[in-house]
């Protein structure tokens, strides 16, 4: 008990792990192993397939979202007729689902672009946000902050 992970290999340097197994459900590694059955590989390229596909949808999705919500934004800005405390508050939960958006778009628009996303991957020859690791986390924190201020505003809207 010497406050390090435990490692397989510590005369080998390799990193220590944490097994998550206990935290999953019994239907959920079922689901994983069968996911990750490497004796299919027909069956994994089809599921990767859908992964994609799935992420193209999104890739799509996001940026329409944030149109919708600038849209939005400009409407209740403009019209003077509709500022009121309960337009204040869609407002700001407008602007949350904003930022959210935008950060989303620039993530699963940077894996597509370095390569991640489509396995492709050019790890030193792209600027990418898993190359710069600032820009990274203060586009993690920017998404967790805005999903929580998501929820209070609505919240708020709720009481």
């Amino acid at each position: 008990m010497d406050g390090r992970w435990w490692s397989s290999a510590p005369d080998q340097g390799l990193p220590g792990y944490t097994d998550y197994n206990d935290c999953f459900t019994e239907e959920t590694q079922e689901l994983m192993e069968v996911f990750f059955d490497s004796n299919n590989s027909a069956m994994t390229e089809e599921r990767m397939n859908v992964v994609f596909n799935s992420r193209a949808i999104e890739m799509t999705g996001f940026p329409l979202s944030l149109i919708c919500v600038i849209i939005s934004l400009v409407i209740f800005r403009y019209f003077r007729s509709l500022r009121c405390a309960r337009t204040t508050i869609h407002v700001h939960l407008f602007l949350a689902i904003a930022i959210m958006t935008l950060c989303k778009t620039i993530e699963y628009a940077d894996q597509y672009i370095s390569g991640y996303a489509t396995q492709n991957i050019r790890h030193s020859d792209t600027l990418s946000l898993r190359n710069t690791r600032a820009a990274c986390e203060i586009l993690v924190i920017l998404i967790e902050y805005s999903r929580t201020a998501m929820f209070m505003w609505m919240f708020l809207e709720g009481l």
